[in-house]
């Protein structure tokens, strides 16, 4: 999708993972944008992006990459349909803000959660704000 909408983006895939290691990102990290430059520069005016299939346990795993990393917060892109209030109320506390459908966003349960955002507003208002800071 970074692609598709010409956003500028740096993965370990396209940098390689050397690059992601050098500047303290884990593994867990599948995205920098705009770049692991400006990560460099100012990393809370960046948004650092992982993407889970299913959370389960494995955002545990995200958790601790932050606190490792000591990066300020992280996207966690994903499709799972069974988030509850519970986990996303521990997710906030880690400073995880969760990607997921519109109609999982704005669902009653979850929709005063502010660290549950929908694809759409993550794409076409999260993303352009920060990048309008670099002004890319």
């Amino acid at each position: 999708m970074y692609t598709l909408l010409n956003y500028d983006f740096d993965s370990q895939g396209k940098v390689g993972r050397k690059i992601f290691d050098d500047v303290g990102l884990g593994k867990k990290v599948d995205s920098v944008l705009p770049s692991i430059e400006n990560f460099k520069e100012r990393r809370n005016k960046t948004i650092i992006g992982t993407m889970k299939t299913s959370l389960r346990e494995r955002w545990q795993e995200v958790a601790e990459e932050i606190e490792r990393t000591k990066i300020p917060e992280i996207h966690l892109l994903t499709v799972d349909e069974d988030i509850s209030e519970s986990k996303a109320a521990e997710m906030s506390k880690h400073n995880i803000v969760v990607v997921v459908y519109d109609w999982i966003a704005n669902n009653e349960k979850l929709k005063d959660k502010r660290n549950i955002v929908s694809f759409e507003e993550y794409f076409f208002e999260e993303i352009p704000a920060m990048l309008n800071f670099w002004k890319v």
